[in-house]
């Protein structure tokens, strides 16, 4: 019953989804949003965990909870949204193919790809202090299992 749930959470939310005036086929790209979703989930703790061990590394344990990644282009982005700024980047592609992935593609567009599951993802929403009920902090949202 759970996954019948987290399935028809997900569908919904994707068809619900529009690029270019048309709408997204929530159940073809089904699996591969699900996939998105948990990868998210992975790749943010796997960056935790980095961030983490560069700090004991070069930090020591004292200053563990002080860790910020800097760049100096960028003096007032966290290491939070450095990630989701990074995690957004591998999705551009280019605007043509939107249409043939709509027709064809077992995965939503990148924009939808992108969109939907950080706006299901708590830190997302904390880094970018996304009100709660706005579009990209939704109250109602997909957890992947």
């Amino acid at each position: 019953p759970h996954l019948q749930a987290y399935r028809s959470c997900f569908e919904d939310q994707y068809n619900a989804a529009h690029v270019s005036n048309a709408s997204v086929d929530g159940a073809r790209s089904l699996r591969s949003n699900m996939m998105d979703s948990v990868a998210l989930d992975v790749l943010h703790k796997a960056f935790r965990s980095a961030v983490q061990f560069y700090s004991l590394q070069t930090k020591g344990k004292a200053q563990l909870q002080e860790v910020r990644l800097h760049f100096p282009d960028l003096p007032a982005v966290s290491s939070e949204q450095i990630f989701f700024l990074m995690y957004a980047q591998s999705f551009c592609e280019p605007r043509e193919d939107v249409a043939r992935v709509l027709s064809k593609s077992c995965w939503a567009p990148a924009k939808v790809r992108l969109n939907v599951p950080l706006s299901n993802f708590d830190p997302f929403a904390e880094a970018f202090f996304c009100a709660s009920g706005s579009p990209m902090n939704p109250k109602s949202k997909c957890r992947a299992l």
